[in-house]
């Protein structure tokens, strides 16, 4: 190496006596980033640009002010490196060109603060010619410097532009509060350093109570402070919500109208479908909730709510509650008086829903009459209908004054021409929801212990599609009800199963059990006989044991 530096340097000292050969002309450029945060590395790039010759030799010598060098590095394929230390680099170019030549680059650590210097100095190069010719140039010394980014984010000042609200400002202060009346405020202020930015600065709108602002203040380095700001809007608007008078028309309220009372009751009589609601605000500033207010009302029959909502100034709400109870002396009555068809028979009972009809196949039509038992109410269903063969269902409501309704059912069965359908009177299974019943479709008897349950809920199948089946007994249910089940086959043949209906809490203690083919017993009941069974069991045993000790005793005394 120290060879190779000895031979540039021969080739520069023939250079600069050789001062009749024309000068050549070239430049440097250092390119860096104008700023930088503090202690970042950075990279600045070499260029020597060689304006009317071939650059061949590099020399260049650099110092850091304010900073520290970390490496001088040769990025280049056409450069190649003779030396390279802290100081300074020898280079040469591989393929010696005109024009822009990348050098290397300089790798630099910055200051904490204020900026940091580099220096190019005592910058030599030479062309491509031989020894004998030779051409060298010094390049004029380049400087350049980089700035470290601010770290500063501070306010100079922050003010309310509405009034003298932050008294104690402090740039090192972040949080801020103050009781406020109106409904803006715009937020201004003035930044420590001009390099800094600021967010916030602005007018806002303010709800009453607490309304949080932050001014954010971010550094040319990304250093970021907020200053919080609390401004608590002060409610001064009224706050009345209560009536001054209440009434409903032609009736009087119970209890009596009170602002701070917020129930009442009203009874009005049948006749009456609507009434009128009046009241007067205790306050000018207060308003009625939108549909909430004075108005008509239409009553239904039985109890009618009404609201009557009072919102102050600020926004609260009371609400009255009227209770309107409108009489209702209108007929429930929806049975019917009679029911008859033209053909068939049944037994009508005005309180059983479902009937059971077989009518010969040469019937193909049936007309079904009725009468209402209370000419208030209104029936619908009767008339004359064509039959199929088969099951046909005939529907029939009666409708009371009051609307409810009563629907009867009428399956009638059309026997089959020929009996081309086998017929079958059979359920294939039946269950009841919430009790446990060993169904068998031959046992048409059954007993079933229920709580207090007013009707049951049965599941059914039938083994031939061509049966029906009516239900009877099942509404109502007490001790000693009894519900049917009554399967009809297509034939017109019926079968019956009875349900021997027990609650509970009504069986007497002395009560007798019933023998029967199926018995359903509810847990209770089974809890019950099967404490009793055992209390039997330990007297039994208790009497044996007795007993033998008895007969132990007499066999001792022969003994003695």
């Amino acid at each position: 190496m120290k060879k190779i530096l000895l031979c540039l340097l021969s080739i520069i000292c023939f250079i600069s006596v050789n001062t009749n050969v024309k000068a050549l002309s070239a430049t440097i450029d250092v390119s860096c980033p104008s700023t930088a945060t503090s202690l970042e590395e950075i990279t600045c790039t070499v260029y020597i640009n060689a304006k009317d010759f071939k650059l061949k030799g590099i020399q260049l010598f650099y110092t850091v002010d304010n900073g520290k060098f970390i490496e001088f590095k040769n990025n280049s394929s056409s450069v190649k490196s003779y030396t390279i230390s802290n100081k300074g680099a020898i280079l040469e170019a591989i393929s010696p060109s005109t024009g822009k030549v990348e050098v290397g680059t300089i790798k630099i650590e910055m200051p904490t603060n204020d900026k940091m210097s580099l220096k190019l100095y005592d910058i030599i190069v030479t062309d491509d010619g031989d020894n004998s010719n030779i051409k060298s140039l010094d390049i004029t010394d380049k400087s350049v410097s980089v700035r470290v980014k601010s770290n500063i984010n501070t306010l100079k000042s922050l003010k309310v532009k509405e009034g003298n609200y932050i008294t104690d400002f402090d740039s090192d202060k972040t949080s801020y509060s103050f009781d406020y009346d109106k409904d803006k405020i715009t937020i201004e202020g003035s930044l420590t350093d001009s390099s800094s930015k600021v967010t916030g600065f602005k007018t806002y709108n303010l709800n009453y109570g607490i309304n949080n602002i932050n001014i954010v203040v971010t550094s040319e380095s990304g250093n970021i402070r907020t200053y919080k700001i609390s401004v608590n809007r002060l409610d001064v608007r009224d706050k009345t919500n209560t009536l001054d008078s209440l009434v409903v028309s032609d009736y009087k309220l119970s209890p009596e109208f009170n602002k701070n009372t917020k129930s009442y009751k009203v009874t009005v009589p049948t006749t009456t479908d609507k009434i009128n609601i009046s009241s007067t605000l205790s306050s000018s500033k207060s308003s009625y909730v939108s549909g909430f207010g004075n108005r008509t009302v239409n009553l239904k029959y039985g109890k009618n709510t009404i609201l009557i909502k009072v919102k102050s100034e600020s926004e609260s709400i009371k609400t009255y509650e009227i209770i309107v109870t409108r009489e209702d002396n209108r007929s429930s009555n929806n049975y019917l008086k009679n029911l008859n068809i033209s053909n068939g028979e049944f037994k009508f009972d005005k309180k059983v829903n479902e009937y059971a009809v077989t009518v010969k196949n040469e019937v193909e039509n049936i007309n079904v009459t009725g009468e209402v038992e209370d000419s208030k109410s209104k029936v619908t269903g009767l008339g004359n209908y064509k039959l199929k063969e088969g099951i046909n269902n005939i529907t029939i409501k009666v409708t009371a004054e009051t609307g409810s309704v009563r629907t009867y059912t009428l399956k009638v069965t059309r026997i089959v021409k020929n009996n081309t359908v086998i017929p079958n009177n059979n359920l294939k299974s039946l269950t009841i929801n919430n009790y446990q019943i060993n169904f068998d479709k031959n046992v048409v008897l059954y007993n079933i212990t229920i709580e207090d349950e007013k009707s049951l809920e049965f599941n059914y199948e039938t083994e031939s599609a061509d049966s029906s089946v009516v239900i009877n007994g099942n509404e109502n249910l007490k001790n000693g009800s009894v519900i049917t089940v009554k399967v009809t086959a297509i034939d017109g043949s019926t079968k019956e199963y009875k349900f021997n209906i027990s609650k509970n809490e009504e069986i007497k203690k002395d009560e007798p059990i019933v023998p029967h083919e199926k018995v359903q017993i509810s847990k209770t009941r089974i809890i019950k006989l099967v404490v009793a069974c055992i209390s039997i069991v330990i007297i039994i045993i208790s009497v044996i044991i007795l007993g033998i000790i008895n007969v132990l005793k007499k066999k001792a005394s022969l003994w003695k």
